[in-house]
């Protein structure tokens, strides 16, 4: 592009943009003082008008209803925590193997808690129910749920046959693997809770709404 080109197209764009700040000025009421001043204005004068009065007017914008990063994030979570404390996900954190998740079960379970927990393992035992184990199988489910619970207490004491601390101490515990944990280490030694365990505590059921 030649010079004189250029200049043409730089004042055809000085023109141009005079002619944006005059039509966005003219769109708001002024007296004929205003209309004056600015039309003596030279373009860079206007746009240097134009960047005050946005400033001025972000300054007065209300305060009021403006959420912080925090703020936001607590109310996003009041509003999906119901869909995420469900039965299984309040089981699986019950069940869960890793010690900061253990002592924060232990202090904090209420009996509504156990309402949802008992609830999954109705649901688990319900016709037709896959465990075979040889203590369950013709039981009644209040039964069932009432050797769960012996069983819970022994895991959450770390009882027989919770009692190992090594096992306590593998890499699926530290991990936060429970499943897994519960597959070597409740399955075999446990009727009910190895078998509740292994499902809620699986990456499917319970781990992630639980975390």
């Amino acid at each position: 592009m030649g010079r004189v080109s250029l200049a043409v197209w730089s004042l055809f764009m000085n023109l141009t943009h005079q002619e944006l700040l005059l039509s966005s000025y003219n769109s708001a009421p002024m007296n004929d003082d205003d209309n004056d001043s600015l039309s003596n204005l030279t373009p860079h004068e206007l746009e240097s008008f134009d960047e005050e009065s946005d400033a001025e007017e972000e300054e007065e914008l209300p305060q009021e209803g403006v959420q912080s990063f925090g703020e936001t994030a607590l109310q996003l979570w009041r509003t999906r925590s119901g869909k995420l404390h469900h039965d299984y996900s309040i089981a699986g954190w019950a069940l869960l193997v890793a010690a900061e998740v253990r002592q924060h079960a232990s202090s904090n379970m209420t009996a509504e808690h156990r309402d949802a927990i008992e609830r999954v393992v109705r649901r688990l035992h319900t016709v037709p129910c896959p465990n075979k184990d040889p203590n369950v199988l013709g039981k009644d489910i209040e039964e069932v749920i009432d050797l769960f619970w012996d069983e819970f207490t022994c895991f959450e004491k770390k009882t027989k046959p919770f009692d190992n601390i090594a096992r306590w101490n593998t890499s699926n515990a530290l991990q936060g693997k429970s499943y897994l944990w519960h597959e070597k280490y409740s399955l075999p030694y446990t009727s009910v809770l190895g078998f509740v365990a292994c499902r809620v505590t699986s990456k499917t059921l319970g781990i992630g709404p639980c975390e």
